[in-house]
């Protein structure tokens, strides 16, 4: 059965690894337009480019990464039209902002795909109550490199994974590297969206690392002694935690039902503010190689479960 993976950014860990397992072809497919008034004219390129490469693939299968909802949008129109089949991947970005706004057109696309894929258990209970079929797979665990060798301070060295998102609480994390001078904060993420007032009133014990290419990035993961990655949007699985396990780190995250339950190991939860962060940095500073067990355990854990859902979504796609 041929599968073709369409995503329109220019990178999606997730969309990589599981059109790998799936042996599709990926498209990952984007133009720059930072300014959201080209939005439409962006989307409208995109579109074309997307019916042009289903036009010369013709999948039997095609999954369609969401958001944007136009993307699995354009896919539909082919599926229908050539009587092919969509399977939707469903982020937790549709029940956000402006696609939450547009939530009668998402609804109308995932009832008339085959299936709609999302990574928790939250998310198919909203999309099984308005009535479309949906399957839980989470993130596989991503297989780095060794990475770019990194030297880090001297002392307790936690790296922050991050991107200047809005859900993202980079301020209680100042506030908490002030409360802990003992411990060194290495931020990720391109620093061109990030607040200049963060920039400006940094405390000492807080690196930016500016956008940093994948050896790098890697290199510091290693490095670091933990790995931290917060939200303060409930229902959100991260793809920063998905990484601390790959890399066996202490994982330091946000206090939400759905990452506890499924990162139920070698984890530290936090409620988002700047006593709690510093709370869980020093908890991971005096347990460190327990945590180190319990992550390692947390590993095989999570390769085995992912394997088995893995196995059950190939038989839904056999059935076609």
């Amino acid at each position: 059965m041929k599968i073709v993976f369409i995503v329109w950014a220019p990178k999606s860990r997730r969309s990589e690894s599981l059109s790998k397992e799936l042996g599709a072809k990926l498209y990952l497919i984007h133009y720059k337009f930072r300014q959201k008034i080209y939005a439409p004219f962006k989307y409208l390129l995109l579109s074309v480019r997307t019916s042009l490469i289903l036009l010369k693939e013709r999948p039997e299968v095609t999954f369609a990464q969401n958001p944007p909802m136009f993307c699995p949008l354009a896919c539909l129109i082919f599926a229908k039209f050539f009587g092919k089949r969509l399977i939707v991947d469903a982020h937790t970005g549709v029940w956000w902002g402006f696609w939450k706004k547009i939530w009668v057109l998402n609804e109308w696309i995932m009832k008339n795909a085959f299936l709609t894929v999302v990574t928790n258990e939250y998310l198919e209970d909203q999309l099984s109550s308005h009535g479309i079929e949906s399957f839980v797979l989470e993130d596989k665990l991503p297989e780095f490199p060794s990475g770019k060798k990194s030297k880090l301070r001297t002392g307790f060295n936690v790296a922050v994974i991050n991107t200047f998102s809005e859900d993202e609480p980079i301020e209680e994390i100042l506030k908490a590297a002030r409360l802990l001078p003992t411990a060194n904060f290495y931020i990720t993420g391109n620093l061109s969206y990030a607040d200049p007032e963060f920039i400006r009133n940094k405390p000492e014990n807080v690196l930016y690392t500016d956008f940093l290419p994948e050896e790098e990035y890697l290199g510091l993961l290693r490095a670091s002694d933990c790995i931290m990655v917060l939200t303060t949007k409930d229902h959100t699985m991260l793809s920063g935690a998905y990484e601390a396990v790959s890399v066996k780190k202490p994982l330091i995250t946000s206090n939400w039902p759905v990452l506890k339950n499924y990162f139920s190991k070698g984890t530290v939860y936090a409620n988002n503010t700047s006593a709690d962060i510093m709370k869980a940095v020093k908890y991971v500073m005096e347990n460190r190689k327990k945590i180190e067990k319990d992550m390692r355990e947390l590993e095989r854990d999570l390769k085995e479960e992912w394997g088995k859902k893995f196995g059950k979504l190939v038989k839904k796609i056999e059935k076609l």
